[in-house]
């Protein structure tokens, strides 16, 4: 999560550091999850782009960025021995929304979501 980020002194590091593993999964699914977003976008009629770590948001755009504060993969064989409940896919994400004006980015908006569910993600 970036320094700047209005919730990074908010949100604690993990217990233990995430695998290699880990890390490239939350990458694919935040990249996933930006695709969409972006095509949802473009759907509505709006321009919307992907933006990548170089980029350089000009005045009037809007900046969306979200971040993936915990996922937690759910296993059927868990599910079915442990019981009801247990072994559930989640996921915890914070959005926040951003304008681009002449004095810098200025903040919008952010909320956070958290999902869970019976199944894995596919």
């Amino acid at each position: 999560m970036p320094g700047d980020s209005s919730i990074g002194g908010s949100v604690s590091a993990p217990y233990s550091p995430p695998t290699a593993d880990q890390v490239a999964t939350g990458r694919q699914l935040g990249a996933l999850i930006a695709a969409h977003l972006v095509a949802d976008i473009q759907a509505m009629g709006l321009s919307a782009a992907l933006a990548g770590p170089g980029s350089s948001p000009q005045i009037g755009d809007g900046v969306i960025r979200g971040y993936l504060v915990s996922a937690e993969g759910g296993g059927a064989a868990r599910r079915f021995i442990i019981g009801f409940g247990s072994g559930t896919s989640e996921l915890d994400t914070v959005v926040e929304g951003y304008t681009v004006t002449p004095q810098g980015w200025r903040k919008l908006g952010s909320g956070t979501l958290s999902s869970s569910g019976g199944k894995t993600p596919a």
